[in-house]
């Protein structure tokens, strides 16, 4: 009959409630995640660029120091030993 057969939208068939419920609660959950994973990614790139800022910082100054205190470049922080 065709009461029984599923309505259709455009040529398409609309599914059942629960397989478009299926979809959205899907659709939203990639969403989310993807939201979530970009925010995480920006959030971590933001701590490493701080911390590698501040680690340049110290060691700037600590070859400014060992400048200043007439140090032999090779003692100087940082370097690779012999």
């Amino acid at each position: 009959m065709a009461a029984d057969r599923p309505r259709r939208v455009a040529g398409v068939p609309r599914g059942s409630v629960r397989v478009r419920t299926t979809a959205v609660a899907v659709a939203v959950v990639g969403v989310s995640l993807l939201i979530g994973a970009v925010a995480l990614v920006a959030s971590l790139d933001q701590a490493l660029e701080r911390e590698l800022r501040a680690a340049m910082a110290v060691r700037a100054t600590e070859a400014a120091q060992a400048v200043r205190s007439g140090a032999d470049p090779a003692a100087w922080p940082g370097r690779p030993g012999p």
